[in-house]
């Protein structure tokens, strides 16, 4: 057992609630090294168990391997391969998504980037596949295409695929390149899923006779019975990399990678309906672009609730990383802190949002950074107990966020002091 499960079971014991102080310090471990391209880990619903990580690809196939999070070892045989994976530039398999009724159905999806007569453009697609009688191993033949769609060139895929409280599955596009979206693609709402995010029901199917479109229409998507695409939940994006609900309260961020000037953290409150347009290429963070497609400052456009530049400022740098809203119990005193990074400088960070204003803003470099140089982690990662990993894909390391060590110590000298009273 390794030294956090020992603390672990020795806070469980306890009598009385254990609070260090306001904020534990913070530290990473990493928990899985030698890996080929990491950029996704996730868990199943309530499997505490396992940790399921991602491996981009470096040829034409990409992998989905299992961390036993009991012993922090690799199973030596792959959950999944996926063939036919272009992984040119920003491409390959970029995510994964359990269904949230996984443990009586088993089925998982992914997305990816496949080849098709060439290097670009290429199908991006999200494909469902069901688990073996073997929980570790996944049954590669039942792989169902739930959609795809064109993508014309190798930047901005954006990646993630996920699920909301709601039950229905979300997928961000980005805009299809090339730099600065000169077709206006992330603000046209009609024949493009490009610059979006996608909202369906993969519990039904609207599209029988169609072998890849294995999905029902929400009847609350904002451009059902109106002019746009049914499919289409949000719209006004670049290349949201890495988005994330808030396991708690069901709160959507959004963090979009800019262009020259600005990222962008956006932010959809829980219940709040579709159709919200984020404002790209017309917008740049909270400025105007020089891009064009649209009126500067469109009272419709909703505005990120951070940013930061590429140059001159407290943050600084090109590809912001979008993480996750912590709600676990191990690192005490930063629940409900957004926790995010930016990849370009090997920096990390948390804020708290209370719906108008950022209430807080710490910089977590000094405690986060995996190594001294820039490029490092590109995607957060939460397990099925809601706490925080950091997926360094140039390295091949996942890291689990913890409390640093001395933060640590003092957490078990105190329950251990507070036992020997109880026992007085």
């Amino acid at each position: 057992m390794n030294a956090l499960a020992c603390i672990a079971v020795v806070a469980a014991t306890a009598v009385v609630p254990f609070s260090l102080h306001a904020a534990t310090p913070l530290a990473i471990t990493p928990v899985a090294t030698n890996l080929s391209w990491p950029v996704y880990v996730t868990s199943p619903p309530g499997d505490s168990n396992r940790l399921f990580i991602v491996e981009r690809s470096t040829s034409t196939t990409g992998y989905i391997r299992i961390l036993n999070m009991a012993t922090d070892e690799i199973l030596p045989t792959n959950f999944l391969a996926v063939p036919n994976v272009n992984a040119y530039v920003e491409g390959g398999l970029l995510s994964m998504a359990f269904h949230p009724q996984y443990a009586s159905n088993g089925y998982f999806y992914i997305f990816y980037s496949a080849f098709s007569d060439g290097s670009i453009p290429t199908n991006n697609s999200v494909v469902r596949y069901k688990v073996s009688s073997d929980p570790n191993i996944a049954d590669a033949t039942s792989a169902v295409t739930v959609l795809t769609f064109v993508h014309p060139n190798v930047f901005h895929h954006a990646g993630w695929v996920g699920f909301g409280p709601d039950g229905y599955l979300y997928l961000p596009t980005g805009d299809g390149g090339p730099q600065t979206d000169p077709n206006n693609r992330a603000q046209t709402i009609t024949n493009t899923w490009l610059g979006k995010i996608l909202r369906v029901d993969v519990n039904g199917d609207d599209f029988a006779g169609d072998p890849e479109r294995n999905y029902r229409i929400p009847p609350d998507n904002p451009f059902v019975n109106t002019n746009g695409d049914d499919e289409i939940w949000a719209y006004g994006l670049r290349n949201p990399f890495r988005c994330s609900f808030d396991s708690a309260n069901g709160d959507f961020w959004i963090a979009d990678v800019g262009q020259y000037a600005w990222e962008e953290v956006n932010f959809q409150p829980a219940g709040a309906p579709g159709g919200r347009n984020y404002g790209w290429h017309v917008m740049e963070g909270t400025n105007c672009s020089p891009y064009g497609g649209g009126i500067c400052n469109d009272p419709s456009f909703i505005p990120p609730i951070f940013t930061y530049a590429h140059s001159n400022g407290a943050v600084v740098g090109f590809a912001v990383i979008g993480g996750y809203v912590y709600r676990g119990s191990l690192l005490d005193g930063w629940q409900g802190a957004y926790f995010f990074g930016e990849s370009t400088s090997n920096t990390y960070y948390s804020l708290r949002y209370d719906g108008t204003n950022i209430t807080e803003f710490t910089d977590h470099t000094a405690e986060l950074r995996p190594h001294p140089g820039p490029y490092a982690a590109v995607s957060f990662g939460e397990d099925a107990a809601s706490e925080l990993y950091l997926i360094d894909m140039f390295g091949g390391t996942v890291y689990r966020i913890v409390p640093e060590p001395a933060a640590l110590l003092a957490m078990v000298a105190f329950v251990a002091a507070t036992r020997r009273v109880q026992r007085l």
